[in-house]
């Protein structure tokens, strides 16, 4: 136990240590190549067999492990297998150690075994895509021949995204049950990550060479962008990474052929496909055609360029019995820019190609390392650019004989597992040019300076050159740093950026909002295709994106306390789409995202935006784009961003979204046309409005008493019954006409009920009057008030109740008083009790719903709401009242009756 505490120490202890190395931060100038160590223990799986480094890949500032372990039930004498489980270690900047152990789904057995007995060697391949994205490789067996190569992407979690057949065949050998002929099938990453990768293969059948370009979409789906076939010749000669990224965001397959004219000078080939990125039209171009080589049978290893611009492939040769590279200079145009041939100078001038794979360094010169299996170590020869031999290192390595370059020129060899525990010697391999700590020998200075610390107040941001420079269309990114997280605060294209210095120094201006909440770290992240050699129109980036950091100032802003409000975003058609066919689960994870994402966005806590649970088809929009309510919450931290401020950023990155965080993610979804609408304060919006509306009621109020005054007993309530009728006629109108199509479901329901009771107030008024001018007292009445009976008449296909101010007496005035029958009179009654059920109550609960189901702010709906509220309780009020009377004059007339009979007796 004493001992197993001490090794979890130590392997602790080294961890730390060699988190300076494996980290990709700026470290001091050197020429001597450094050696460390980095172990870790595994958790106890209680497995017959120890852990052992099957592959090292890395991705950005992530370093991923592929562990395998024997399964020693399946493995004997010839064949092998492993444990079938996916042992993924993500090793982070901080050198914690996250182990996955991921059973993959219908990933048949036979692709974790082999027959190579020497090596932890299977059939699974995978490829770091993204962060947490990883392209694993496998066959499935569609009979007892045939074996078809599959892709699928998962993250470190082992959640599928998708799967899809690659187009690759194999065979089983009939012998051995795990053997497969298959063919050695090559993965390069885009220069430009997000535009996927390529993979090649030859075939088995022939000597074509099939291509194909996907691409993984934001969902984690992968989709074939294009594929094509290149035709070899037999004498062709391939390397294991013959298919390459170019700084073009294209692809290159670069092969060599030997002896194509036996009677010609002309004996030897190198050739390059080009292939465009979604392209699937091929450029040939011939890189070399000259008989220099003395039949050395390897292939030629191509690099990018660290050191210069575009490309450059090595090949061996002998000549007088000394060792030469022959080394190409080419664009990814294919345009040939240098051929050098430089003397190699090994120890003892021995012969070194047996596995020639002279790799580019960063900080330029290469390396070779080769394989000494007998053993087990990996030799590294470290040349300069002239040939010069700078550095001889040699590490132990494990028996799969994994190692990786990492970004940062560090090189990882897997040491000799023990035990429990597997490790890697760390190598620093040194730098050969001064790159100022950029990772980029042609940047000679930037503004801010690296870890500077800056105030918030700057405009622009620049980067100096060594060489003169073009703008082009790649990005540069600006980060804010919390927490090990990085947000992006700032993003503008090449093409934005101006150029000064005699086009030696980019100037890059800052947006407002990019520092608007000062204080932090940031970090710069430069696109590939960001700047271009102006000589010779290639890009000079692509060697570490993540440039430099720098800190901004912690000055305190002090914001005014504001109060919370709420506001309209609208979806695009794909976030509308989304949302549509989408559960209320995913819509909720949905929305929940896409806060979190606006909440880093605009810089404040995620508890100050909630999102109000209804979504509303935008009117105005002719594709039917969904609107959602954001609710702000104010702050009552004074260094906290108020809400004003807030609204302010929203708005002014979707103004700025091509360069502004607010075009990533989530945030995607949203339309940047409409913005952040908040709801508005009613009474600075529309108050000379409610003002004139005040200021009727007043008079009308005036208008009352004066009329009461001049005659107590005149009905004179009709005054504020006119006018509520027409005020609520005339509001449910303009809803109709400009908001009750807001809420798809009440727009028929609110014509109906709209159209119908004016139908029935106007057929009613028309054959009520018709009638009563049958009768010689009205038809006398109606022709001394023609004009004020045609008005009436129409004002009462509003409500029929119009009709009864006709027959009141007004302030006194009878000549105003119509000599309406009873049974006229009582026609109004019933109509109007009618149209509590059919116009007041139905209008009064479609506002309530529309309430309910609407998030769009106008004055009009919430004036209709209560408008409908008051006349509803007007009417049920006034038919009380009416049937109040009813039955009490029912009961006069009947006593009068009785009395009047007893009179008679």
């Amino acid at each position: 136990m004493e001992k197993k505490k001490k090794r979890k120490m130590r392997s602790n202890y080294l961890k730390v240590f060699a988190l300076f190395v494996i980290v990709l931060c700026v470290y001091p100038l050197r020429t001597i190549a450094q050696i460390k160590t980095f172990l870790h223990e595994e958790k106890d799986y209680g497995l017959e067999s120890p852990p052992r480094v099957a592959k090292i890949k890395s991705y950005d500032d992530l370093v991923v492990v592929r562990i395998v372990r024997n399964d020693t039930s399946k493995s004997n004498a010839i064949e092998h297998c492993n444990y079938d489980i996916l042992f993924l270690r993500m090793i982070y900047p901080d050198g914690t150690v996250i182990e996955k152990d991921i059973k993959l789904e219908d990933v048949q057995l036979f692709n974790y075994c082999s027959v190579n007995i020497d090596v932890d060697e299977d059939h699974l391949k995978y490829e770091i895509i993204e962060n947490n994205k990883i392209l694993v490789i496998y066959y499935n067996s569609t009979d007892d021949i045939k074996v078809e190569g599959w892709g699928m992407i998962i993250d470190f979690d082992g959640k599928v995204f998708d799967r899809t057949p690659i187009g690759v065949w194999g065979y089983k050998d009939f012998r051995r049950l795990y053997k497969l002929r298959v063919p050695l099938i090559q993965i390069s990453l885009n220069i430009k990550k997000e535009n996927g990768f390529i993979i090649g293969y030859k075939l088995l059948e022939s000597n074509d060479f099939e291509w194909k370009q996907y691409k993984v979409e934001l969902d984690g789906k992968l989709t074939i962008l294009t594929n094509g076939k290149i035709k070899l010749d037999s004498r062709a000669i391939l390397e294991r990474n013959s298919l390459i990224s170019t700084v073009d965001e294209g692809y290159s397959f670069i092969y060599k052929v030997n002896d194509t004219l036996p009677n010609s000078a002309l004996k030897d080939l190198i050739i390059a496909e080009l292939i465009g990125y979604n392209k699937t039209e091929i450029d040939k171009v011939y890189l070399y055609r000259v008989n220099l080589l003395d039949r050395i049978p390897q292939p030629i290893s191509c690099n990018i360029e660290y050191v210069g611009v575009g490309h450059s492939c090595s090949l061996p040769m002998i000549y007088n019995e000394s060792n030469y590279n022959l080394k190409i200079g080419f664009l990814s145009s294919g345009a040939i820019i240098s051929l050098n041939i430089t003397h190699i100078e090994f120890p003892n001038n021995e012969f070194r190609f047996r596995s020639w794979r002279l790799q580019s360094l960063i900080f330029g010169g290469y390396m070779l390392p080769e394989i000494n299996r007998a053993n087990n170590r990996l030799d590294i020869y470290v040349f300069a650019e002239n040939g010069t031999l700078h550095d001889i290192l040699s590490s132990e390595i494990n028996l799969n004989y994994a190692y990786t370059m990492l970004p940062n020129n560090t090189l990882l060899v897997a040491r000799m597992e023990y035990n429990n525990t597997w490790g890697f010697n760390v190598i620093d391999l040194p730098k050969l040019t001064i790159d100022n700590g950029y990772y980029n020998a042609n940047i000679e200075s930037t503004f801010p300076g690296i870890n500077s610390s800056i105030s918030s107040d700057i405009t622009n941001i620049s980067i100096d050159f060594y060489v003169r420079v073009t703008l082009s269309d790649g990005k540069l990114s600006i980060f804010q740093i919390i927490d090990q997280r990085k947000i992006l605060r700032q993003t503008t294209s090449g093409r934005g950026c101006i150029l000064d210095n005699d086009d030696k120094r980019v100037i890059v201006n800052i947006l407002d909002s990019t520092f608007s909440k000062s204080g932090g770290n940031y970090s710069i992240k430069i696109d590939n295709n960001f700047i271009k050699s102006r000589t010779y129109g290639e890009p000079l980036l692509g060697i570490r994106e993540n440039i430099w950091n720098f800190t901004i100032e912690d000055k305190k802003h002090l914001y005014t306390i504001t109060s919370s409000t709420s506001g309209l975003l609208r979806l695009t058609v794909d976030g509308t789409n989304i949302i549509k066919n989408s559960s209320n689960v995913e819509q909720n994870q949905f929305f929940n995202a896409l806060l979190d994402e606006l909440a880093d966005t605009v810089q404040i806590s995620r508890g100050r935006l909630s999102k109000n649970s209804k979504n509303q088809i935008d009117p105005k929009s002719n594709d039917g784009r969904f609107l959602i309510n954001i609710n702000i919450y104010e702050s009552k931290n004074p260094y906290e961003k108020d809400v004003n401020s807030v609204i302010q950023d929203i708005n002014y990155m979707m103004s700025y979204h091509d360069q502004s965080p607010i075009e990533n993610g989530k945030l995607t979804y949203l339309d940047f046309t409409y913005g952040f609408i908040p709801a508005p304060n009613y009474l600075q919006e529309y108050g000379p409005k409610l003002l004139g509306l005040l200021l009727i009621i007043i008079l009308l109020v005036i208008f009352y008493f004066l009329a009461n005054k001049r005659e107590r007993k005149g009905h004179n309530i009709v005054i504020f019954k006119f006018s509520l009728y027409i005020f609520d006629f005339v509001f449910d109108t303009l809803f109709i006409i400009n908001n009750a199509n807001d809420v798809k479901r009440l727009y028929i329901p609110s014509l109906i009920f709209y159209t119908v009771p004016i139908g029935l107030n106007m057929a009613s008024t028309f054959l009520i009057m018709a009638k009563e001018n049958t009768r010689n007292e009205f038809l006398s009445w109606f022709t001394e008030n023609s004009k004020l009976a045609s008005i009436f008449t129409i004002l009462a296909g509003i409500d029929i109740e119009i009709l009864s101010i006709l027959h009141s007496n007004l302030a006194g005035f009878g000549y105003f008083q119509a000599p309406f029958s009873d049974s006229a009179k009582t026609i109004i009654s019933w109509i109007a009790f009618i149209n509590i059920f059919i116009e007041d109550i139905p209008q009064f609960i479609i506002q309530i719903l529309f309430k309910m189901r609407s998030i769009t702010y106008d004055i009009i709906p919430i004036i209709a709401l209560i408008s409908s509220a008051i006349t509803l309780n007007f009417s049920i009020i006034s038919r009380s009242h009416q049937s109040i009377n009813y039955i009490r004059n029912k009961r006069s007339t009947r006593r009068v009756s009785i009395l009047e009979l007893d009179d008679i007796e």
